[in-house]
Order: structure tokens, then C-alpha cells, then sequence
């Protein structure tokens, strides 16, 4: 993580560097043409050999799916973008971190899998401390084409797919459709970011109909007839599918992405 730019002798330049940083989970690191970015997949600590502000991106688990036949699908977790530029979405200023300071980070667990009333919550994702939080989304009511989960994006109800980037799930008959957060779910609230937190589809009510499709960003497809549908994608936040076949399946866990702007 160290890069050095020598000058020549009597002339030196001092030397460019990038901010050396250990984390104690799981991560990897990506980088575009402005930012380096940590992807932080499970929880950890990190800390950062120098003092600075980072911009944080946080996704909560998605929600879990339920038992029931012909069930809806769940919602994706709630996402939240603390940056310092005010541009796209934004919840708040970034954090600033100090040197040698460790700062804990949760990863919310997906949704678990229910056959009892309903599909679980995700857990919550968090920076720090409370004040940089995005909570998970809820799981479907174990009810036949019942009410679908709210979350960063609503799932959908029998038949119909999950909401993305933000967005409501489609709805089967009435207001019972999943209700989204109603702002993007793109990285850093940005229109280029990666999309987070789709919502789940719900089921198809016989193999005539087609299920619903999952929202773009790692929600799941709702189940058909006797299958199951497919959980909420890792690192997501995507809320789970309908079930179909009685078995239920869990949300994806959420994630925090951390950047900083590269010295050269």
C-alpha cells in the first residue's frame, strides 16, 4: 500500500503515499481512476496508519424469506453514504479516522430463514458507532401472497419482482407490495456506483405463472410450484425470494465499502 516517487539527487521530491491500513475480517481492494476502495465482507477492525477522512458506504443484511407457499419476497437491507462531497445521496459528513486508532465494523448478517410468522430481519451494518448505521430489511409475512419486506429496495409480491435502487416491490393485488427507501442504493449514492440491496421476488401461485425476479443488486428469485427460491446474494444486503416448496431461504449479508481519494 506504499508507493514512492524518488527525485533526483539534490533535488528529492518528497515521497507520494498511500495510507497503509490492516483490517481483522475479510476484505478485498478495488481501485478507479480517483479512489482506492476497501470491500469490508465481514466484520472486523480497521485501522489506518494516517489521520483522514473516509467516505463510508454501508449495506444492512437483506431480509429472510418464510416457509409459506406461494410466499413474497423479502426486502433488501437499507443502505447509507457518509462523503465528503455533497454530490448524489448522501446521510451525512465522513468520518474521520485517527492513526492507530482501531475502528470496529459489523457486517449484517442476512435475514435467517423462517417457518414460523415471517422471514427475519437483517442485521445492521455499522461504521463506528450508531451514528453511521444502515439497518436491515424485513422478511415477508409468513401469509400465502401476503404483505412482502420492506427495505433499501421492497419485494415483491406473488408473481412479481423485487424492487432495485431504492425502488417499491410490484405489488399482486392491494398495497401490500414491499415498500423501498425511496433513494438510490448505488455505492456512495453515486449514479456510476454498483447497485446494493435488491429486494426479493415473490413466488409464483401455480407453474403456469412465472415467478418474481429478483431486484438488480442481489436479490433473490421467488420459487415456483415445489422449488424454493434463491437466497439473497452475499455482501448485498439482497432480501431472499418467496418460497414455494416450504422451504424457506436466508437474505445476503450486508457489507461497508471505505475509500479515499489516491495521492497519485
Amino acid at each position: 500500500m506504499l508507493s514512492t516517487n524518488a527525485g533526483k539527487r539534490g533535488n528529492a521530491i518528497p515521497p507520494i503515499t498511500e495510507p497503509g491500513f490492516t483490517y481483522t475480517g475479510t476484505f478485498n481492494v478495488t481501485e478507479d481512476a480517483e479512489y482506492r476502495i476497501l470491500r469490508l465482507l465481514t466484520s472486523g477492525t480497521l485501522t489506518l496508519d494516517r489521520s483522514m477522512n473516509l467516505d463510508i458506504f454501508l449495506v444492512g443484511g437483506g431480509g429472510g424469506g418464510s416457509a409459506v407457499q406461494n410466499g413474497s419476497g423479502a426486502g433488501g437491507g437499507y443502505t447509507k453514504t457518509f462523503k465528503q462531497s455533497t454530490d448524489g445521496w448522501t446521510d451525512g459528513l465522513a468520518p474521520y479516522v485517527v492513526s492507530g486508532i482501531g475502528e470496529i465494523v459489523t457486517i449484517g448478517a442476512g435475514g435467517a430463514a423462517s417457518t414460523g410468522s415471517g422471514g427475519g430481519t437483517g442485521g445492521f451494518t455499522q461504521f463506528r458507532d450508531a451514528t453511521y448505521r444502515a439497518n436491515g430489511g424485513t422478511g415477508a409475512l409468513h401469509t400465502t401472497g401476503g404483505p412482502a419486506g420492506n427495505g433499501g429496495s421492497g419485494g415483491g409480491q406473488l408473481n412479481n419482482s423485487g424492487g432495485s435502487d431504492g425502488s417499491d416491490g410490484l405489488p399482486f393485488t392491494g398495497n401490500v407490495r414491499g415498500i423501498g427507501q425511496g433513494h438510490t442504493t448505488r455505492a456512495f449514492g453515486e449514479l456510476t456506483g454498483q447497485l446494493y440491496a435488491g429486494g426479493g421476488g415473490g413466488a409464483s401461485n401455480n407453474a403456469a405463472n412465472a415467478p418474481g425476479e429478483g431486484g438488480a443488486g442481489g436479490g433473490g428469485r421467488g420459487g415456483v410450484t415445489t422449488s424454493q427460491g434463491t437466497a439473497g446474494q452475499a455482501n448485498t444486503g439482497g432480501g431472499a425470494g418467496g418460497g414455494s416448496s416450504g422451504t424457506p431461504v436466508a437474505g445476503g449479508s450486508g457489507i461497508v465499502l471505505v475509500r479515499w481519494r489516491k495521492s497519485a
